[in-house]
């Protein structure tokens, strides 16, 4: 089992690392992270989705499991977190963003090389089913939270981030893929043959870029605030995870333990992006990233661990 663990966890968090080291070094020139990241969001990622989901077997039906297991731990993770911070005395805002870096997976530089390393192309289906709700209910609620003070500005602050998810790469890949595999065309053999070699490229240059990210962003100073995103993070939203789709659900064992991993992947950049028109919670969600990414090289092989023996 160790041996299998460490294939599947060591290739993804090792690229993580040796993006991280690099940085270190200085061996890009400035920038390049950021280059790569977009190279990633707007191009390579959305790619990624459209190929894989486009010839996809999906299911006749939404799985409403699948969505409620996933969607519930995340909102429990958050609210224990988003709690605690408030009880620590931290405003608003930092409650928040704590708590939405405590529940927002990284589902595409992690989660798209965890599950395809560890459940190869069959995988990756129930994950992209997650992500086509993940970052639009996740942005919004945050955005309603943050600016639940004053009806107005929270009116337009939802607006904006609507707007700005319709216009959303990742979102749109996802939208173009299910069109194409509803309405069962197939790409000529040419541009669908170029899909495919920059979909490939995704996966490694996804890695990187997050070591690169995580260098870039830093921990900053260590906090009890700190420690209880990355609990949340780790810990309480894959166990809930893990409750939800083994105990309540009677769902695949594939599907189920997908749920799980993608709820123990570390928290995503944009907890960060989230941050920044709230500069008092830029650290936490800064920091969080950089230290939950480097705990859950111990805390997701553990739980892959777990669930291959169970």
């Amino acid at each position: 089992m160790l041996e299998t663990v460490v294939s599947i966890v060591l290739p993804v968090f090792g690229l993580v690392g040796v993006g991280f080291v690099l940085g270190q070094l200085g061996f890009f020139p400035e920038g390049t992270g950021r280059g790569l990241e977009n190279y990633l969001h707007r191009f390579a990622l959305p790619l990624l989705i459209f190929n894989a989901v486009s010839k996809a077997d999906l299911p006749s039906q939404p799985d409403w499991e699948l969505w409620i297991a996933y969607f519930v731990a995340m909102y429990s993770a958050w609210a224990v977190v988003q709690f605690s911070l408030k009880l620590m005395g931290h405003e608003r805002a930092i409650a928040v963003i704590g708590g939405f870096t405590a529940a927002f997976s990284n589902m595409m530089l992690i989660g798209i090389p965890l599950i395809d390393s560890a459940y190869g192309e069959e995988g990756l289906i129930p994950l992209f089913l997650l992500v086509s709700i993940h970052l639009p209910f996740a942005a919004l609620l945050a955005t309603v939270m943050i600016e639940g003070e004053g009806a107005g500005s929270k009116g337009a602050a939802m607006l904006k981030t609507f707007a700005g998810l319709l216009r959303h790469p990742i979102l749109l890949g996802l939208a173009l893929g299910l069109t194409v595999n509803l309405m069962g065309w197939t790409l000529p053999d040419i541009p669908n043959r170029m899909i495919s070699w920059i979909a490939e490229s995704a996966v490694p240059c996804a890695l990187v870029a997050m070591g690169l990210a995580v260098r870039r962003t830093g921990l900053g100073k260590l906090s009890g605030a700190l420690f209880m995103v990355a609990f949340g993070k780790l810990v309480i939203h894959p166990a809930i995870a893990y409750a939800l789709s083994h105990w309540v659900f009677d769902m695949p064992t594939m599907w189920a333990n997908v749920v799980v991993l993608v709820a123990a992947c570390p928290t995503g950049m944009n907890a960060y992006l989230i941050a920044l028109p709230y500069p008092k919670a830029i650290p936490i969600a800064s920091a969080g990233v950089s230290l939950v990414t480097g705990l859950a090289v111990i805390t997701v092989s553990l739980w892959l661990a777990f669930l291959l023996a169970h």
